[in-house]
């Protein structure tokens, strides 16, 4: 059984060391997945079989935490590895069973195997890891926090927030939206006739981003939000501008936490009068980029500065 020893308050849970047998003939598909468990899980105790007949004793012997089986070992007197795997004793039945094959379906498995988890093959290492994962409950190792650029300005940041805003608005304005321009805004240069702002709180940057508006191009995507026609901004339909935020900064903080940004969710504020220019709180470079619809044109502008 797999060794769970407990360690001591507040120190890191210890790697499990579950005991594995891996049948398989091919020895390069044996060698990737005992490297891809021990980067895993050192400790692992791993037996190979290239044979049914090599892995019988092994099955009666002891009960393994986990069996992995390829369905290309040659069967033994007519049946095959996943008939083998079913006639083992209940007492030494694996806790947990993977079959590599890329003839089984799910269906003929589970008529036979019901608890076991089916690998296409060739054996995708990110699959059997996040398999592996779950089976012993290890958690994923923390990533490395990200550094922040020099000068505060960072693509791979920016580019979600991008992408996510021309996102929503090829869905809610009906139309593509063409790139203008990227420059570096100065105070009082204009910005929109209505802007969602909201400030970027993570591990890495502090600052803020805001959506801009022409009025035109506002309406467009008012109207589909709100599900009627709408030729102007007034305080009934300002709120769109802040969920527009809300909407940029949902999706694009998935992306971002993935890279270890540790993105926190903050509530938009709206500015609203022709031609204002946005007032950022960060004391940083603002950088925008202008673009222009079928509808009319809009503008996104990032503050960054590095924290710490």
């Amino acid at each position: 059984m797999v060794d769970l020893a407990l360690g001591s308050a507040g120190a890191p849970a210890p790697l499990p060391k579950p005991s594995v047998l891996i049948i398989d003939q091919d020895d390069a598909t044996r060698a990737a997945t005992i490297a891809a468990l021990k980067g895993i899980t050192p400790e692992a105790k791993i037996l190979e079989a290239t044979s049914i007949k090599e892995a019988m004793p092994k099955t009666k012997n002891q009960k393994f935490d986990l069996l992995i089986a390829d369905t290309r070992v040659e069967p033994l007197a007519g049946n095959g590895v996943i008939s083998f795997i079913a006639k083992i004793a209940p007492e030494n039945m694996p806790g947990g069973i993977y079959v590599i094959s890329a003839t089984v379906d799910d269906f003929e498995l589970m008529t036979d195997l019901p608890t076991a988890v089916l690998h296409g093959f060739p054996l995708q290492p990110k699959v059997l890891e996040k398999n592996f994962r779950e089976l012993f409950k290890i958690p994923e190792p923390p990533k490395p926090k990200p550094q922040a650029a020099k000068g505060g300005f960072d693509i791979e940041f920016v580019n979600p927030f991008l992408t996510a805003t021309l996102d929503i608005v090829k869905v809610f304005a009906k139309t593509d939206s063409k790139r203008e321009g990227l420059y570096v805004k100065q105070p009082g240069q204009p910005s929109g006739d209505i802007s969602g702002v909201m400030v970027i709180d993570s591990d890495t940057y502090k600052g803020s981003f805001s959506v801009s508006f022409q009025e035109s191009c506002f309406c467009a995507i008012a109207s589909t939000m709100l599900a009627k026609t709408v030729t102007g901004i007034d305080e009934k339909n300002q709120d769109v501008a802040s969920e527009i935020c809300n909407q940029i900064m949902g999706i694009a903080k998935k992306p971002l936490n993935d890279l270890g940004h540790v993105i926190r969710q903050k509530v938009p504020s709206v500015t609203v009068g022709r031609g204002h220019s946005v007032k950022h709180d960060a004391a940083g470079a603002c950088v925008a980029v202008t673009f222009s619809t079928d509808s009319g044109k809009f503008q996104i502008e990032v503050v960054l500065v590095p924290v710490g």
